[in-house]
């Protein structure tokens, strides 16, 4: 099914390179960064597409397309672990470019984004969407008439409940939202992430509750993955591996455990996902941190800060500082 997608991707971008149909280039570019290339390659090859497809969409008079060109090229750069000093710049400028050319539709895309990148950089709110860009429940009124657009905002909590740990949080969303929104938003970007950032939570609270409820939708997801990954979507190796460490830690086999997770690490650093390799690195010194291992949860933690940091995530980094200084205190008190 990738394949065939591919296929005909590559034959309409062949049909504009090879006659005059600016008129819908734009739309053109947009549909298939959105759905096809992510599938196929690597999620920063969508990103100039997109870029050309915002300024053909500007040049020729057709500003619908070239926002929607616009969030996505926010929206992949998040799922990259771009800046997140430059894209929240970013975000400001072209939300009211939406604005200026009357985009209400695009501004309610960008803004969970942004909303996202304020709560990682400065909170204080950390998975709720509601602060300088906007309020979460403005979004949910959208509802009814604007389903994806709220599922995509949805699904920006859903990764901030993953990054922040709050992992009840993040296993309510997935109930109550996650198979909606993985059905609305299907063949885009969100579609690979929801099972990733959901079965993270699912699997934490399986683990820490023993309820089944949690352990079937996590291991849902989990297929899921797996079937992409077999398939051979290159974006969901390192999702796969975090995965199947959660799995392992479930099932309280360490050894495997530990091996998932260095290996959901190494995947998100050779593909310079520094915000993928720092949750890979906090999932473990969580894990470590459960069974006993300090000294290891104590090296974890002090690579999920620093990776976190690097990225510009500062109120992330303040939360970790505090859970280590948690593991500091035990270990003092044994």
């Amino acid at each position: 099914m990738q394949k065939n997608g591919k296929v005909y991707a590559d034959e309409a971008m062949t049909m504009l390179s090879r006659i005059d149909c600016r008129a819908t280039e734009s739309k053109t570019k947009f549909m298939v960064a959105m759905l096809v290339m992510h599938w196929t390659q690597p999620y920063h090859c969508s990103i100039d597409p997109l870029i050309d497809g915002y300024r053909c969409g500007m040049k020729i008079g057709d500003p619908e397309n070239a926002m929607y060109c616009i969030y996505y090229v926010m929206f992949f750069s998040f799922l990259c672990g771009r800046s997140l000093d430059r894209l929240e710049a970013d975000c400001f400028t072209y939300i009211q470019k939406c604005k200026d050319f009357k985009q209400d539709i695009s501004v309610w895309y960008i803004n969970p984004v942004l909303q996202a990148i304020i709560n990682l950089r400065r909170g204080p709110s950390k998975t709720v969407l509601t602060g300088e860009a906007m309020n979460i429940n403005d979004l949910m009124e959208l509802k009814g008439t604007g389903d994806t657009t709220v599922c995509a905002g949805l699904s920006m909590q859903m990764i901030l409940a993953a990054h922040f740990g709050e992992y009840e949080e993040g296993a309510k969303l997935a109930l109550n939202h996650g198979r909606n929104a993985a059905t609305l938003l299907v063949g885009c970007p969100h579609s690979e992430v929801i099972p990733y950032v959901n079965g993270i939570c699912l699997f934490v609270m399986a683990r820490r509750t023993k309820k089944s409820i949690y352990k079937r939708a996590a291991n849902r997801y989990r297929r899921k993955l797996k079937h992409w990954d077999s398939s051979g979507n290159p974006n969901c190796n390192g999702y796969m591996a975090l995965l199947n460490a959660e799995k392992s830690a479930l099932s309280r086999n360490k050894v495997e455990a530990v091996k998932f997770y260095k290996e959901a690490i190494y995947i998100a650093g050779r593909r310079g996902a520094i915000h993928d390799q720092a949750l890979a690195n906090q999932q473990l010194a969580e894990f470590q941190r459960e069974t006993g291992n300090l000294s290891d949860s104590k090296y974890h933690y002090n690579l999920a800060i620093q990776l976190y940091s690097q990225w510009g995530a500062q109120a992330k980094v303040l939360q970790l500082r505090r859970d280590q200084q948690k593991v500091l205190n035990y270990e003092c008190n044994r």
